[in-house]
């Protein structure tokens, strides 16, 4: 995630709004991007290999791969509303490696297979982009200059991105700390909660270059029907989850767990304000408040780890999802506060 550096967030507007520059900004993502991963991916293999027991090659081989696999310019084609060249250029890839990989080790293959050919998707990734985008595979030497004040511009990004990435792998690690017991149930909404919030994804991603325009008011009209628009998406969505939920949970673990509808209401009502705060994200990105989305990431961060403790060891896995659902809804005050100064700032220009 810190290797991305925040190109997933304002990359595709800025595709989107400024086409004469695509080709520039671009490059200027992969320059940035191949700084980052060039510090990043030595030292996450190196650091995963130190801390196993086992298979200290293959844990820092993957690790490494998986940094360098933050070069992929799937953002890129989202602004230019290009979902199946996405398709093709940067998931199939992944996939392929991925079933060669399973095939491997099944016939008897080490398990370095895996991050080799986890690199290799990634590398393949990379060219097929470049080539279809018509950029330079590798970036002019005054990209290079360019990168470190990129990164720069970018690092409160940066930081936000990071903070939300530890802090969505805590919650579990933090329930079993205060409620052991209810560690289970709360995976067992958590994990296909994510799964589904990673699946309607598609929908704000595919808003970002309807979004991103040269005309300011244009982009501000759009991003307001967007709000309506993710937060129509998390009422159904989270609807189904919830009603859906208890019947689906017997299949998906084998009966060992159940999912009651206390449980799954809370996971729905997660769910809509997640998709709503996605279309508060995009605007804030349209209004060039970007940066800003760290102070509400912050704030959703320290309210859920606080939740947790609490509300998790008062009441097990419904108190850890109602700490979530706090936190989220602490994020998605802070950034609607943000956006209303930003339109009124841009109206009173």
């Amino acid at each position: 995630m810190l290797a991305e550096l925040g190109w997933g967030v304002v990359g595709p507007q800025r595709v989107a709004r400024e086409a004469s520059n695509r080709i520039r900004i671009l490059e200027e993502s992969l320059t940035s991007k191949m700084v980052a991963v060039a510090v990043l991916a030595p030292s996450a293999g190196l650091l995963t290999g130190l801390l196993v027991h086992d298979h200290q090659i293959a844990a820092g081989l993957l690790a490494s791969a998986t940094v360098v696999g933050a070069m992929s310019s799937a953002w890129y084609f989202i602004g230019l509303g290009r979902p199946l060249t996405v398709l093709l250029i940067d998931t199939v890839p992944r996939v392929l490696a991925a079933a060669v990989t399973a095939a491997a080790i099944f016939l008897g293959a080490a398990l370095e297979t895996y991050g080799v050919l986890s690199l290799v998707a990634a590398v393949a990734g990379y060219v097929l982009a470049t080539r279809t985008a018509r950029a330079p595979i590798w970036p002019h030497r005054q990209s290079f200059r360019n990168s470190p004040s990129v990164i720069r511009a970018q690092s409160i990004l940066i930081l936000g991105r990071g903070v939300s990435t530890v802090y969505t792998a805590l919650p579990a690690a933090v329930l079993g700390v205060v409620s052991a017991g209810s560690v289970s149930a709360f995976a067992a909404v958590d994990r296909p909660m994510r799964m589904g919030l990673t699946i309607i994804a598609a929908v704000p991603n595919r808003l970002q270059s309807w979004i991103g325009v040269p005309d300011p008011a244009v982009s501000r009209e759009r991003s307001r029907q967007s709000l309506l628009i993710n937060a129509a998406l998390g009422v159904l969505a989270g609807t189904f989850y919830a009603v859906a939920m208890p019947f689906i949970a017997p299949l998906l673990f084998a009966g060992e767990i159940e999912v009651g509808f206390d449980l799954s209401v809370l996971g729905g009502v997660l769910i809509l304000i997640i998709s709503a705060s996605r279309g508060v994200g995009l605007a804030l990105v349209a209004a060039d408040r970007a940066n800003h989305i760290t102070a509400a990431i912050f704030s959703a961060a320290t309210a859920g780890l606080v939740g947790l403790v609490i509300l998790g060891g008062l009441f097990g896995a419904a108190g850890g999802l109602t700490a979530l659902i706090a936190a989220e809804v602490v994020g998605l005050v802070v950034q609607a506060a943000i956006l209303r100064r930003a339109w009124r700032a841009g109206r009173n220009s």
